[in-house]
């Protein structure tokens, strides 16, 4: 049992050193139905998959996506919240990448790495609205994403006071008028 609590002591430098960037947002609205295409891209992508290879547990991106009208004496609406969750594990026996959409269980399973971040370079989503988005009033599009290490549940509860994000948790806030 300390042999395993000496070796997530030891592989923290190389964990930490990862995160992810946003470039590009774009939004579009048609009638009932809000595209979001988020582009990421990650720092460091060979200290990733040095991680995901060195210790075989999954590395999850996950994230919140949400759309608040912005009113001025009241509190803001939520329009759309939306939660993404990705996780990705090296398999040693194939020597391939398998990445999973964790909301859809939509499995892909990759050769190489590069096609791994190539495929998590954009997120798009599609959001059905209950109303259309109206062009006379002010919106805020929050974007809060992060990097962390999925690991069994007893050993989250077992070094409660050791964080396993990879990434610290990036949050991007864009006001708009649609």
């Amino acid at each position: 049992m300390l042999f395993l609590l000496g070796l997530f002591f030891l592989e923290g430098p190389v964990a930490q050193a990862q995160g992810i960037v946003l470039k590009n947002v774009v939004l579009d609205s048609t009638s009932h139905l809000l595209s979001i295409s988020i582009s990421l891209e990650f720092v460091r992508p060979n200290a990733l998959e040095m991680l995901l290879k060195k210790t075989g547990y999954p590395v999850v991106m996950e994230g919140d996506i949400e759309i608040k009208r912005v009113r001025p004496l009241l509190w803001d609406r939520t329009i759309v919240k939306r939660y993404v969750r990705y996780s990705l594990v090296h398999n040693p026996l194939t020597d391939r990448f398998v990445l999973t959409d964790l909301s859809t269980r939509h499995v892909l399973v990759c050769g190489s790495f590069e096609d791994v971040l190539e495929k998590m370079r954009f997120l798009r989503l599609k959001v059905k609205l209950w109303r259309p988005v109206s062009a006379t009033r002010d919106y805020v599009l929050s974007i809060r994403l992060v990097l962390k290490r999925q690991v069994p549940w007893w050993m989250e509860r077992l070094l409660f006071f050791r964080s396993f994000n990879i990434s610290s948790p990036q949050s991007y806030s864009i006001s708009f008028r649609y």
